[in-house]
């Protein structure tokens, strides 16, 4: 179990994402750098706020399962239980994406 604490967002990475592509044949597939953005993910677990000077927690604008596209400069990249994460500050999300539906 992973518990964010105070503004920080935690993000699980797609092993898909991270891997080479192996087709039938055998040949390896490998992504450049600019086929996937490095700054979109989804939300795995988020903090209760930053504790503000009056005592009031901050609401955070994300829960958990909002796809978010953040600044990737302000992460930092961990594994727990063979699974890859990042961790961010609030402060690093740059968008919250939604379905066009949404809108």
């Amino acid at each position: 179990m992973i518990k964010a604490p105070e503004d920080i967002i935690i993000i699980k990475l797609d092993k898909k994402s991270t891997e080479p592509e192996k087709k039938a044949s055998g040949l390896l597939i490998i992504q450049s750098e600019t086929d996937q953005p490095k700054n979109i993910g989804t939300v795995y677990a988020v903090g209760e706020g930053r504790q503000l000077k009056s005592g009031v927690r901050a609401p955070m604008d994300v829960k958990v399962g909002d796809k978010i596209m953040f600044n990737p400069g302000g992460t930092m990249k961990f594994k727990h239980e063979e699974e890859d994460y990042l961790s961010l500050f609030s402060a690093s999300v740059l968008a919250i994406l939604g379905d066009e539906d949404e809108v």
